[in-house]
């Protein structure tokens, strides 16, 4: 459970930061493209504990992340064949597609393709492929870096300010709106802190 959100943002910062200096990076070693695997990896898991420990907005939780969607065309990818992920999926056809917040997380948590994408033209880094041990056998996805960035940095930002909470019958305490906004609840339902 994660009881302070503000150094799992500031570290959602700084992933976006390292993230916008990779995508002029020239000169790639095995060591930088693991750090971008790492960065992409550690932000996934820090927004979803952070959904999981409503220390997120509604507004956040609900912002749909753009992606494009490669669909299975061959063999589904396994541990041994997935390094050549794209002689599996129609690379040719991309569909636009929106993920939910706590999918994108998912996908990256769970990734069994985890690829970096680098722009054909100009070599630079501009995206990941990535696809979770579930959705292999349907699609692959690809995430452009911009996306990503502006993801992580979305939620490094949020802050909420209203925070309603309610008991079921059984006693146990449960989120029912979390809001950045104190003109969407009404006054009664007073202020909670991070």
């Amino acid at each position: 459970m994660i009881a302070d959100s503000i150094p799992w943002k500031e570290e959602l910062w700084r992933v976006a930061r390292n993230l916008e200096r990779r995508k002029t990076q020239a000169r790639w070693t095995a060591r930088s493209g693991f750090l971008v695997e790492r960065d992409t990896m550690t932000a996934a898991y820090a927004i979803r504990k952070l959904i999981e420990a409503h220390k997120l907005s509604d507004e956040v939780r609900a912002e749909q992340i753009p992606a494009q969607r490669h669909v299975l065309i061959g063999d589904p990818v396994d541990f041994w064949s997935r390094d050549k992920f794209i002689e599996h999926y129609d690379m040719e056809n991309p569909e636009n597609v929106t993920l939910s917040l706590i999918n994108l997380c998912n996908q990256i948590i769970h990734s069994l393709i985890w690829m970096r994408s680098m722009d054909g033209e100009s070599m630079r880094f501009d995206g990941i492929f990535v696809c979770s041990d579930r959705a292999r056998k349907q699609h692959v996805y690809f995430i452009h870096v911009d996306s990503l960035i502006e993801t992580f940095r979305s939620v490094a930002n949020d802050d909420i300010v209203t925070l309603q909470m309610q008991r079921d019958a059984q006693g146990d305490m449960h989120v029912i709106k979390a809001s950045r906004s104190h003109d969407e609840m009404p006054p009664s339902w007073g202020l909670l802190p991070d």
